[in-house]
Parts: structure tokens; sequence; C-alpha cells
């Protein structure tokens, strides 16, 4: 069954044809199907466009809230020594020369995210705004695709998924109380199961076969 990696990450997930995903890891996408078959999306064009609410955009936003802070134009910030004392480096304008040296800058900054999530945890005030930003995001993205679709009220699934969002729970804890404050009867929740077993439940639709609970039940069992 070949298609989207994210709409089979979202069968998978929901363990259902129908629901949406978010997935933000080194970067990120929204993407639904909803009732009437139409797949909907929302971001995933890369880390120049997009990338909102990502690993990428969480570390880099930490870099700028240091930069920002050893310039004096923003507030001091626990992320100065957290990231410094991460990267080896003596003071704030030596990230210049790092990134400049950087093979693959998207997943290298991607790393610092731990650093943002952990000091926004921690009530660090200017990494507390890139992670409410960063899911304000996601909720942005998400009503998008729920409104613009098919969806049943009550009855729609939001799948959080990739690497960022399911190594801290205070990130997703975050996410799922915004989005499920935001649209009445949405449940937030962690990957039911693999992207193989999303891939199996599209073949099984695409081949006309009910997605009965019997058949999920076979699957995972």
């Amino acid at each position: 069954y070949l298609t989207n990696d994210a709409l089979i990450a979202l069968m998978g997930g929901a363990l259902a044809d129908t629901g949406i995903i978010v997935i933000a890891g080194t970067g990120s996408i929204i993407l639904g199907k909803d009732e009437a078959g139409q797949t909907l999306r929302a971001g995933g064009w890369g880390q120049f466009l997009a990338d909102e609410a990502s690993g990428y955009r969480l570390g880099l936003n930490g870099l700028r809230a240091v930069m920002r802070a050893y310039d004096k134009r923003g507030p001091e910030t626990s992320l100065s020594k957290a990231i410094l004392n991460q990267l080896k480096l003596i003071n704030a304008p030596e990230l210049v020369t790092w990134l400049s040296g950087l093979d693959s800058i998207k997943e290298e900054v991607s790393k610092l995210a731990p650093l943002v999530l952990k000091a926004a945890e921690e009530n660090d005030e200017p990494a507390r705004k890139i992670v409410d930003e960063a899911v304000g995001d996601i909720l942005g993205g998400v009503k998008a695709v729920y409104e613009n679709g098919q969806f049943r009220a009550g009855k729609t699934g939001v799948i959080l998924a990739g690497g960022v969002v399911l190594h801290s729970d205070f990130y997703f804890n975050q996410i799922k109380k915004r989005v499920e404050e935001a649209i009445e009867g949405v449940e937030v929740t962690r990957p039911q199961a693999p992207a193989v077993i999303g891939a199996l439940i599209g073949a099984a639709s695409q081949a006309g076969i009910a997605v009965s609970e019997a058949f999920l039940n076979n699957l995972v069992t």
C-alpha cells in the first residue's frame, strides 16, 4: 500500500482509516483523513517555509533567545548556560562559528529541543514563550485540518507522534490540553500502533475490506 508516510502513521496511530495526526520530530506536519476519504494537511513545507513546533524550530528559537539575552535585547534565560554547556562553547558569539561548521544544521539544531522543553517545564520565561508559540502553531494546524474536512463531531482522534513530542511528557501534555480545550469532542492520544499496521489498514480499505473492530483486533494481537 503506497501513500504518504504521514497518512500511514495516522492509520496505525489511530487504528482507523480516519483521523488527524501531528508529527513533530526534526520537522513537522499535520495531516488528516476525513469521513469522505479526503486527505488534508497543514505544514510539512520544510524548514524555511514551515516546520513550526518541530525539534528544529524549538532549537532554533532557543538559540535566538540566547543571542537576545547576550545582547541585552531580551530577558536572561537558563538556556544560555544549558546550550553552551551541551555544545562545549564558552560564550554566545561562538554559536555563529558552531552553526557555520555544521554539515546538517537542521538535525544538529533539533538536538537542542530537549533543552528548550526542559527549561520551559522549569518556567524559564523565554523558553516558556517558545513552547507556548509552538503549541499554538500545532493547535492552528489541527483546527485548519479539522474545520476544512468532514470529521464527525466528538468522534475524531488526534494522534501526536514524532520524536520531539513523544520524548517529552511536558510537551505532549501542553499540546493535548490546548487542542482538547479548543476543539470540542476530540481526543488527543499517543499512537496506538506502528505505521506498518497503518499500511495494512490502508490496503484493506483500498481493497474494500471493512476495517471492523474484529479486523483491527486481528492486526494488533
